[in-house]
């Protein structure tokens, strides 16, 4: 309980919720430098679920994996 407090003091995030961000946006960079499916993406990154994957993903980023790999990919 220390520790979680001293935490979120130092962060402002739950640990829970600091690694969650950081596996999200670790997928950000898989999903505009590979072209993996998106559940290999969020297994490879740590979620164990894709459905809680794509609510994380969805809560940070304000659109879905699917949204952000195509609206950040360079156009030709």
């Amino acid at each position: 309980g220390q520790f979680c407090r001293a935490f979120k003091d130092f962060t402002g995030m739950s640990p829970i919720q600091y690694l969650v961000r950081h596996r999200v946006l670790r997928s950000c960079t898989e999903l505009l430098q590979t072209q993996r499916k998106i559940t290999d993406i969020a297994l490879a990154c740590g979620f164990n679920n894709v459905s809680y994957y794509n609510r994380a993903f969805l809560k940070l980023m304000k659109m879905t994996p699917g949204q952000y790999r195509n609206s950040m990919q360079i156009q030709p």
